[in-house]
């Protein structure tokens, strides 16, 4: 993946804008809640050159239940990446290698991501990313995500995705999540409601207990200049 800036993007349906600002109840990255309490706010920006090499940005706020005690815990996450996409017919591909960075804490949780994405008549969707260290600890991640999206009238769109999260970092070695909703577009404001459940049940430094819960996203793209 395009690291947390595509779960952004994905949640508000935005497509083609250089920048964005998304403000939501909950943030979900892997499937689970970034944010014990409180609303959530994405601001994040990319560039894709017409050769195919793109690059981008998104800063958001986070909260974890699991350092709630900690007297610095993680209240941010910076994540820029880079990478290439490129097309043949009805199918389109990208590479990409992120990078998350978690400002203003005493423990290094940074880590370095690489990712592959597929599409196919921007209609089905698979992705996968590797981490060879999460959060700066010796256990390796994978991720991989099937989605499906199918357009409607008065540009209203339905999707649904699950995915497989594998590492020692959670309990059992992984869990399985999914999600199911709809979006529409409005000029710039891109407005969704989705579903979202996950099998992990215990506290983690991925995210929080993936317990069954709506998220309302609003979106908006800026101008471009």
């Amino acid at each position: 993946m395009a690291g947390a800036a595509s779960t952004a993007r994905a949640q508000g349906r935005l497509p083609n804008l250089d920048a964005y600002l998304t403000i939501a109840n909950d943030y979900r990255a892997r499937g689970l809640s970034q944010v014990a309490s409180g609303a959530s706010w994405q601001l994040g920006a990319d560039y894709e050159h017409a050769s195919g090499f793109f690059v981008g940005g998104l800063l958001a706020n986070v909260d974890y239940a699991i350092e709630a005690r900690r007297e610095q815990p993680r209240e941010h996450v910076v994540d820029v990446y880079a990478g290439y996409a490129w097309g043949r017919r009805s199918w389109r591909f990208n590479v990409a290698l992120g990078r998350y960075v978690y400002p203003d804490i005493d423990v290094d949780y940074d880590y370095t991501e690489a990712s592959f994405g597929a599409s196919y008549m921007n209609r089905f969707f698979y992705s996968a990313s590797y981490a060879d260290t999460l959060f700066s600890l010796p256990f390796s991640a994978w991720h991989q995500e099937l989605g499906v999206a199918q357009p409607l009238r008065w540009n209203f769109e339905i999707s649904a995705a699950v995915g497989r999260f594998a590492s020692d970092a959670v309990a059992e070695g992984g869990y399985t999540h999914w999600n199911v909703g709809v979006s529409k577009v409005l000029r710039r404001v891109g407005l969704d409601l989705r579903f979202h459940e996950s099998s992990l049940a215990g506290y983690s430094h991925v995210g929080n207990p993936g317990a069954e819960r709506w998220v309302l996203s609003v979106s908006y793209g800026f101008p471009r200049r």
